[in-house]
């Protein structure tokens, strides 16, 4: 009888594998074709310019103590992804004496310093309208960030350039190069 059973079972068993076998269940299936992934661009333009230096370089001469001059400077971002700041960075490249011109009595002459005082005098200020962002000296300018930059916007800043009237003849002669870096971040 066990064995009777037993041989049920496995009928019964190999039934249920085969009536499993033999079934059909619906399916559908769908496909998308032609799909694109692309990087977006962040492009900063000074001045409607992509090359900044051979635009709009900044030349200011004969100044004196007590001179003031504006700039300005229009940033765009003609890219497609929205900025999330631009930073200003101001470094000085040189410092010179030059002629030396009387009565600058300051002049280092060992191991052959010739550095002027113009850099450290001049200030320069990154204004927002009327709001200053941020001042400070040429040579310890640094860096100021400025506001978001969203794709195919516009902001205007301007950068005033200045000799306190305190300075005096220690900056006769000298002059001062010195590099002006936007830099738009996402």
């Amino acid at each position: 009888m066990k064995k009777i059973l037993l041989s049920i079972a496995v009928i019964g068993f190999v039934g249920v594998i085969a009536a499993g076998a033999t079934s059909a269940y619906f399916s559908d299936t769908e496909t998308s074709t032609g799909n694109t992934f692309t990087a977006g661009t962040l492009n900063l333009q000074v001045n409607d310019a992509d090359n900044w230096s051979a635009s709009t370089p900044v030349t200011l001469s004969a100044m004196k103590p007590g001179d003031t001059t504006d700039t300005t400077l229009k940033l765009s971002n003609t890219g497609s992804i929205n900025g999330t700041g631009v930073s200003l960075a101001v470094a000085v490249v040189s410092n010179f004496e030059n002629s030396v011109a009387d009565p600058e009595s300051d002049v280092d002459t060992t191991a052959g310093v010739n550095e002027g005082e113009l850099c450290s005098s001049a200030n320069i200020t990154v204004k927002d309208g009327t709001t200053v962002i941020k001042t400070g000296t040429l040579s310890a300018f640094g860096a100021a960030t400025l506001a978001a930059l969203n794709a195919g916007a516009s902001k205007t800043y301007t950068l005033t350039y200045d000799i306190p009237g305190t300075v005096g003849n220690v900056i006769q002669s000298d002059s001062c190069v010195f590099t002006l870096t936007a830099t738009l971040n996402q």
